[in-house]
């Protein structure tokens, strides 16, 4: 009985996860604003855990490239600023809600000790 009711709740999650997104693709598609309720379902259900699987990948994508990168240092910081830096960011630093790819750092502002900013 309790798998049962295990699975139906997994089964309900996922349903209105699903839902939820298309919902939301199809007014971004449409020109018009979400409410900040959904922004923020849709962040915490489907982008955050996304974005966390990005981060591993974009980490180990960075160990298997240092042979190569040491070859040539000066690639080393695009590497790590795509890889590592960007998607970290998007998930653990963008507002929670803010769904826009454009978001800017204006946020919190935190140094990137591996890539000294542009004066």
């Amino acid at each position: 009985m309790k798998k049962n009711r295990l699975s139906l709740t997994i089964f309900f999650i996922v349903t209105l996860s699903v839902f939820m997104v298309f919902m939301h693709s199809q007014a971004n598609a449409q020109g018009k604003s979400q409410s900040k309720a959904e922004n923020i379902f849709v962040d915490l259900i489907l982008t955050r855990p996304l974005g966390i699987v990005a981060c591993a990948f974009g980490t180990a994508g960075t160990i298997i490239s240092l042979p190569f990168l040491a070859f040539n240092p000066d690639l080393a910081a695009p590497v790590v600023d795509n890889m590592l830096t960007k998607p970290g960011d998007y998930t653990f630093i963008r507002p929670v809600g803010n769904l826009d790819n454009n978001w800017d750092r204006k946020y919190i502002k935190v140094p990137n000790p591996i890539i000294p900013e542009k004066e």
